[in-house]
């Protein structure tokens, strides 16, 4: 699916409801692997907290992208949030405003032998 498409497609999610994602890569390992599935819940950006996982549009990368954020960034009535992928070494280099913010995700569906694992995420909180 091409990324504008799918970004619209999320953002037409009406607040409060959800809908399913795959993880695309492995930049949140342990927390979610290449092929889980993800279900995000459209929030108020204001709702979002340091540790939550959220789905929002990479301007840089050009894509969808799920990570943790890491630190909110308070500049006079102005919020954004810095991120992380859990496995990645470095915090992501675009911050996150309201206008690249879709979604918070609140569960993750592990397939195994045939089945599916639930599991909410954990919620870590980081030590910097």
């Amino acid at each position: 699916m091409k990324k504008k498409y799918l970004v619209e497609c999320l953002r037409q999610v009406p607040e409060g409801k959800t809908c399913k994602l795959e993880a695309g890569s492995w930049s949140m390992l342990p927390a979610i692997k290449k092929g889980d599935e993800l279900v995000m819940r459209r929030v108020k950006f204001s709702q979002v907290k340091r540790g939550d996982v959220i789905v929002y549009n990479d301007e840089i990368f050009k894509q969808v992208t799920v990570h943790r954020v890491v630190k909110i960034i308070k500049r006079g009535s102005k919020i954004s949030f810095l991120t992380k992928g859990d496995s990645n070494r470095y915090q992501d280099k675009e911050v996150v405003d309201k206008k690249n913010f879709i979604g918070k995700v609140e569960l993750v569906r592990r397939k195994i032998l045939g089945g599916f694992f639930l599991r909410k995420i954990k919620m870590l909180q980081d030590k910097q």
